[in-house]
């Protein structure tokens, strides 16, 4: 939140619940976090708002078809990326439901959901960058597909490890 890349953070606190996987109580920790005004980069599509766009081509979509993005916003999630690496926080959990978009001003993104924040000390910006761009089914802003591909997977393996 202090990065102006998601919403404040309210309260925070520990939540026992059953694990979905085996019905065993696990512990998680909950935020309350502000209200964000506009809608998920999800209905963003499909509302067809990007018809007539010339940003990037990112899949998206619920149907995966390849459709444009807004410039801003593009280069706002690649700055939410850089940003989040440097201060130690990468998600895992990256896709367009968790990313909020003002539908009049597309350079006001923010990120969402905070559930499977990694070890990003282990990525160097490059890898981050590939990792969740790939991800959301967007081009790397240095690289091209083959190599993106390339250091998406060596940073998945790192993260496996």
């Amino acid at each position: 939140a202090q990065l102006g890349h998601s919403p404040k953070v309210l309260d925070a606190f520990l939540n026992v619940r059953p694990n979905s996987a085996d019905g065993e109580a696990e512990a998680v920790w909950m935020m309350i976090m502000e209200k964000v005004e506009g809608m998920t980069l999800e209905a963003f599509f499909s509302d067809n708002f990007l018809n007539t766009f010339t940003g990037p081509i990112c899949k998206w979509s619920e149907d995966y078809i390849a459709k444009p993005v807004p410039p801003e916003a593009y280069n706002t999630i690649v700055k939410i990326v850089k940003d989040f690496n440097q201060y130690g926080v990468l998600t895992a959990d990256t896709h367009p439901g968790n990313f909020m978009i003002d539908p009049d001003s597309h350079g006001n993104v923010k990120f969402i959901d905070f559930d499977l924040v990694l070890e990003p000390h282990l990525l160097d910006e490059k890898e981050a960058l590939a990792l969740v761009l790939g991800m959301l089914q967007c081009p790397h802003p240095d690289l091209d597909e083959k190599e993106a591909y390339g250091v998406g997977a060596v940073a998945e393996t790192k993260i496996e490890a």
